[in-house]
């Protein structure tokens, strides 16, 4: 079986890999027809959830947004079993486990996202949790190439905390 390659982190992806994402002159035309991708919100974003459900229709691939009440997730089952059977009907799975400060709730850990990722036969993809946010930092990236790339020798700090 070969392995599933997961975005936990921005460490996940190589240099060229980056840049090629973050290019400004990259093209975006491909198409991903048919595809399905799952986002499970155990955290809520309106701007998160709203701007993967505009990119998967741009790449036209299906969206499925689910919560962790809807699939028992808060009640009786286990997060790897939930992990098995969401990846068995999605091709790719996004998962948002930003917790608050002082939450204790179990689904808003580190903890959740890793016993999830292990459980899941799909791809998965971290839309935020309390250590990284790829999709995030990708995106500032790219803006940043675009808006400065011409001006070299520019030193630009990022910072990002709650």
């Amino acid at each position: 079986m070969p392995t599933v390659k997961h975005i936990l982190s921005t460490d996940d992806f190589t240099n060229e890999e980056i840049q090629h994402l973050t290019s400004p002159d990259e093209s975006r035309s491909t198409t991903h027809y048919g595809k399905r991708m799952s986002l499970l919100f155990c955290s809520t974003s309106t701007p998160t959830r709203l701007s993967l459900i505009q990119a998967l229709d741009e790449l036209e691939m299906l969206s499925v947004v689910l919560n962790p009440e809807e699939l028992r997730m808060s009640d009786d089952e286990s997060i790897a079993d939930t992990a098995t059977a969401v990846s068995c009907y999605s091709d790719l799975i996004g998962i948002r486990t930003l917790g608050g400060r002082g939450d204790v709730d179990p689904l808003l850990t580190d903890a959740a996202l890793a016993e999830f990722t292990e459980g899941s036969s799909s791809p998965v993809i971290n839309m935020a949790s309390n250590s990284a946010h790829p999709c995030q930092a990708l995106a500032d990236l790219r803006t940043i190439r675009e808006s400065f790339l011409p001006e070299r020798n520019k030193r630009i700090v990022i910072s990002w905390a709650y």
